[in-house]
C-alpha cells in the first residue's frame, strides 16, 4: 500500500483576488503521478498555492499534514515541497550558472573556487549518469533545450531531498518524442519516492500526462 506524503483536510479559503477553496481534501502518495484537474476559475492555483507555501492558511482552517505532521508555516512547506513552473525556466540572470551550481544551489555555498567546483561538478555528473541524463554537468543553463530544462529541475527537486513536486506544465515546447522521454522521466522520478501533483491548464493535457505515467510505471 502507498504511503500517504501529503494530506489536506477540509481545507477552506476565502480570498477577494483569486477563487476560494471549499471543503478541499486531498492525498498525494509517495511514488505516485496525481493530477490536478478543474474548470478555469475553479480553485486549483489556489490549491497548488496553498500547497507551495505562497499561501497560508489561517491557523484554524490549515489542515495540512506531511507524512503525519502538521505543516504550520509558509517555511516548512519550502523544505519540502518543490514547485516547478516550466513558463518560468528560463531565468536570464542565471543563464551562465551551470547545471552543476543550479541543482546544488540549494545546499551549497554560493562562492566555490578550485576544487571544490571541480568536486561539485563530479558530484552533479554522476547524478546525471545515474539518471540516464546525456548531458555535461558543467553546461551553461542557456545552452539546454526544452526537455533538458524540465530534467534538470527535476534532478534538483532529488537532489535537495524534496518529498512533494508540484509540476505545472503546459507542454506546449516539448516534440512528441520529447514528450515520452519527458513522461517516462517523471515517472522514474516519482519511483525514487517523490509524490507528484501534475498541473495544467489544459484538461486533455494532464489526462494524457497521468496516461502515460502508469503506462511507464508498467
Amino acid at each position: 500500500m502507498s504511503k500517504t506524503v501529503l494530506k489536506i483536510r477540509d481545507l477552506n479559503i476565502k480570498s477577494e483576488l483569486r477563487s476560494g477553496l471549499s471543503h478541499v481534501s486531498l492525498h498525494l502518495t509517495q511514488g505516485h503521478v496525481s493530477g490536478l484537474l478543474g474548470p478555469n476559475g475553479g480553485g486549483k492555483d489556489t490549491l497548488v498555492h496553498v500547497i507551495s507555501g505562497r499561501i497560508q492558511p489561517d491557523y484554524y482552517q490549515n489542515h495540512i499534514y506531511l507524512e503525519g505532521k502538521r505543516l504550520l508555516n509558509d517555511s516548512s512547506r519550502a523544505e519540502c515541497v518543490y514547485y516547478i513552473q516550466t513558463r518560468k525556466l528560463r531565468n536570464k540572470s542565471l543563464d551562465n550558472w551551470t547545471v552543476a551550481e543550479y541543482i546544488a544551489m540549494r545546499n551549497a555555498p554560493f562562492l566555490m573556487i578550485g576544487s571544490k567546483v571541480r568536486l561539485l561538478k563530479e558530484q552533479i555528473q554522476k547524478e546525471l549518469d545515474e539518471w540516464g541524463i546525456i548531458l555535461d554537468a558543467g553546461t551553461r543553463l542557456k545552452h539546454l533545450n526544452e526537455l533538458q530544462r524540465r530534467q534538470v529541475e527535476l534532478v534538483k527537486a532529488l537532489h535537495s531531498g524534496m518529498k512533494v513536486l508540484i509540476l505545472e506544465d503546459e507542454c506546449e515546447t516539448l516534440d512528441d518524442q520529447e514528450l515520452v522521454e519527458y513522461a517516462a522521466f517523471v515517472r522514474t522520478v516519482a519511483e525514487k519516492g517523490l509524490a507528484i501533483l501534475f498541473y495544467s491548464h489544459n484538461e486533455a493535457l494532464t489526462l494524457d500526462m497521468l496516461r502515460r505515467t502508469e503506462k511507464e510505471k508498467a
